[in-house]
């Protein structure tokens, strides 16, 4: 299969996403509680804070879901009988 692994173990590209996933909803969580406890001075500011942390976090997960995509092709590659690579 033309498909290489890369330097990083597979577990290790999960783990990395997924903590990203958690770091990513741990600012979102925060910037919610900002926004609830925010003024009708600071509300737009904050807005603002809480679709970034939102743009982040959607990224993450794209992130994973690409991850995931990446080595699933690679697994399928890697228990293709010898001649025949799926695809």
């Amino acid at each position: 299969c033309a498909i290489s692994s890369g330097a990083i173990d597979p577990n290790e590209r999960m783990e990395t996403a997924r903590r990203a996933i958690e770091v990513s909803l741990a600012i979102v969580e925060i910037r919610l509680d900002q926004l609830r406890k925010s003024g009708d001075n600071d509300w737009e500011n904050v807005r603002i804070e809480v679709e970034s942390a939102w743009e982040q976090l959607f990224r993450s997960i794209q992130r994973l879901i690409t991850t995931i995509s990446e080595l699933s092709l690679l697994h399928r590659c890697m228990m293709a009988p010898p001649g025949r690579h799926k695809s």
